[in-house]
């Protein structure tokens, strides 16, 4: 069985310039806070408080937003653009349970007769019609789609679901197929893909050939930590060396307050470093990377991390950016002969690299 794993693209493309730009509107209320409305940037009122906030409508957005509005009497679901305008009722995109958020100008809809997808465009025009199984949020122009694919369903229910069959390929936001038959890749970063002649060289990239004959590029995000990790081991594992690959802040849980603490890496480093010099070691085979290190790729606790610092790495509907701003755990296993919890090191991929952010540590 093939299934269509989604998961968040971007890459170095020309994008359409659709949206309002960077300036969203902002949520306010009424006075009981049962409805919701937007106001724009100099506090002039766009849209009137009159969506029921109870259904997680998001505190600012751009341009195109998912609406659930909903009471006693009746109830309605569909698309509304800055400027106010209400589109696509009854073809919200459902992942997890939650409707589509917007990205850079663009949100996905489910044609409800077809049970096909595609998207609009924040004048609320179709920018591709419902014609896919499946796609990835749109990202720097381009987005990945499953073409001619069934359901799988997991139960009677028909709640959980695989795909069967249908070609994925790598598509523009104007609905040209850049790459007819792509691949899932893992976790590649497409913010930094490269468009070349002859496919790039190097442990770190994946090359594609496309429709019109010259490689797209991208990195391995994990292969690319690995090579943090390799040269990091190289240099030494010690205050230098890990001062520039650190956050701010560091965060660690306190057994005696039981809490989440946030230290300034500088005194983290100088409380703590002789347990992370014995923590990377545990991964080191020479002065290398060991192969059988485990590593997880993911998304950082935005309720743990929820301080203004860290809302640059979510989308305006408050959800993480995993696949632009993706962490990397290293895993070191429990401490020998003591306490069984996981002891880890938590990176976090800024605009400045990977800076560690959060460890665990055993209890003892």
């Amino acid at each position: 069985m093939k299934r269509f794993l989604l998961f968040f693209l971007s890459c170095s493309y020309v994008v359409l310039a659709m949206g309002q730009g960077q300036n969203p509107l902002r949520a306010f209320y009424n006075a009981d806070s049962s409805r919701i409305g937007y106001k724009d940037m100099h506090g002039k009122i766009v849209i009137p408080a009159t969506i029921n906030a109870n259904f997680g409508m998001p505190e600012k957005f751009t341009d195109l937003v998912s609406v659930i509005d909903m009471d006693s009497e009746a109830s309605d679901s569909y698309f509304m653009n800055a400027q106010g305008r209400k589109f696509g009722r009854d073809s919200l995109h459902f992942f997890d349970n939650t409707p589509d958020c917007e990205q850079e100008g663009f949100i996905r809809f489910h044609d409800r007769n077809t049970d096909l997808v595609g998207f609009f465009n924040a004048a609320g025009s179709e920018q591709v019609p419902a014609m896919y199984s499946a796609v990835t949020p749109m990202h720097n122009g381009m987005f990945v789609a499953l073409k001619g694919a069934k359901k799988q369903y997991d139960g009677d229910d028909k709640e959980h679901y695989s795909w069967s069959g249908g070609k994925q390929m790598l598509v523009s936001a104007n609905n040209e197929v850049l790459i007819n038959d792509f691949p899932y890749l893992g976790e590649v970063n497409y913010y930094a893909m490269d468009i070349s002649e002859a496919p790039h060289v190097g442990p770190e990239w994946v090359s594609l050939k496309g429709e019109n004959g010259k490689y797209y590029n991208f990195i391995h995000y994990e292969k690319e930590f690995k090579h943090l990790l390799n040269d990091l081991l190289q240099q030494g594992i010690n205050k230098q060396t890990m001062a520039s690959h650190c956050a701010d802040s560091i965060v660690s849980w306190n057994e005696d307050k039981q809490e989440w603490i946030f230290t300034a890496s500088s005194q983290f480093l100088d409380q703590h470093m002789t347990k992370l010099e014995n923590l990377f070691q545990k991964i080191r085979d020479g002065q290398s990377l060991s192969t059988q290190t485990m590593i997880s790729q993911g998304g950082f606790n935005n309720f743990i991390f929820d301080s203004p610092a860290y809302h640059q790495y979510l989308d305006n509907c408050g959800q993480t950016n995993d696949f632009r701003y993706p962490t990397m755990i290293v895993y070191f296993g429990p401490e020998e002969g003591g306490d069984p919890q996981q002891q880890s090191a938590e990176f976090l991929r800024t605009a400045q690299g990977y800076k560690l952010h959060m460890v665990t540590f055993s209890k003892k």
